[in-house]
C-alpha cells in the first residue's frame, strides 16, 4: 500500500465445504431399484475440503445415512442419494 492511500475493504462470501465422492463399486440406478451411494472424501486427501461461491450451491438435496454400513469419526460411512 502506498503512503497516504486508504485500504478499500470488500465483503467476499464463500463456503468451506467437505466433498463427497461417488461410490462406483455400488451398482445402483432405476434398473437395479437401488439408490446411488456417496461417501466423504478421506480427510487426509488434498481434495477433501474446498471453497465454493454460495451462488454455485444446490440449495436442496436429500441424503439418507446408510445405517447398515456403520460410522467412523462421528460420520456415517455412506449416504444414499434420494432421487
Amino acid at each position: 500500500m502506498l503512503p497516504g492511500s486508504q485500504a478499500v475493504f470488500k465483503t467476499m462470501e464463500f463456503l468451506w465445504v467437505r466433498w463427497f465422492k461417488y461410490d462406483y463399486g455400488w451398482k445402483a440406478g432405476l434398473k437395479r431399484c437401488r439408490l446411488h451411494r456417496v461417501s466423504f472424501v478421506q480427510q487426509g486427501d488434498y481434495h477433501a475440503y474446498g471453497f465454493l461461491d454460495p451462488d454455485d450451491v444446490i440449495h436442496g438435496a436429500h441424503l439418507i445415512p446408510a445405517f447398515a454400513h456403520g460410522q467412523s469419526n462421528d460420520d456415517y460411512n455412506y449416504f444414499y442419494v434420494n432421487m
